[in-house]
């Protein structure tokens, strides 16, 4: 084997291995791919838990509060005459607003005696005392501590922005899991870019010695 023979033979062996080496740098570079994604969800996931406890102390008093207008009026509907489906106040949020008219307790002793020495008195002082109603002060104090303030308004107001962005880093950081590279795929990736680098490589080997070639032919 003559020289000229072994180096053209060396060329190739080089051209393949350079290929290869390329090729494998593409391989492992998906892990890194892969890493980064990770550690970016990562970070997302614990902005996520922040917003969410954040979440919980700005809604947390209007939620319950809520919970217990709903309560309230659940309750009420039987006793009261005006109060429920079809009726003058068919909503947990009219009634309440009726109710903080009891938050006096002269006004709410004479709403209690109307109720309890009725026709109805002892059945409904009974159901009464059965939802943790005792006296016309237990109701007053009910009405009281759970009329939603300004500051639970202005709170769960931003808490319903808080809830977007959640929504949108979860969104974000769906995309970016789902983006993450299978085993599978990363051996795609690594066996494309080695025959891409190959018939790139080779491709480009053969048109300079026909280019060579050409221009030499032209010259004799």
């Amino acid at each position: 084997m003559n020289l000229t023979t072994k180096k053209t033979i060396s060329r190739e062996i080089l051209i393949l291995l350079s290929s290869i080496g390329i090729s494998l740098i593409f391989f492992f570079g998906t892990f890194g791919y892969n890493f980064y994604k990770v550690v970016r969800s990562n970070y997302l996931f614990q902005d996520i838990n922040t917003k969410e406890k954040e979440l919980d102390q700005l809604s947390v008093s209007f939620e319950s509060k809520q919970k217990q207008h709903i309560w309230y009026f659940t309750i009420s509907s039987p006793i009261y005459s005006n109060v429920g489906s079809n009726k003058e106040y068919d909503t947990e949020k009219e009634f309440w607003n009726y109710s903080l008219k009891y938050t006096n307790i002269d006004t709410i002793t004479k709403k209690w005696k109307e109720i309890t020495e009725g026709e109805y008195g002892k059945l409904y002082l009974t159901y009464y005392k059965e939802n943790g109603f005792t006296s016309p002060m237990s109701i007053k104090e009910f009405i009281e501590n759970n009329t939603i303030s300004n500051k639970d308004s202005t709170d769960y107001t931003k808490s319903l922005i808080v809830r977007n962005e959640i929504t949108e880093l979860k969104s974000q950081r769906n995309t970016l899991l789902e983006s993450k590279l299978s085993f599978d795929e990363q051996k795609r990736y690594g066996y494309i870019s080695f025959i891409s680098l190959l018939s790139v490589l080779f491709g480009l080997r053969y048109i300079y010695y026909l280019t060579k070639w050409c221009i030499k032919t032209l010259k004799e």
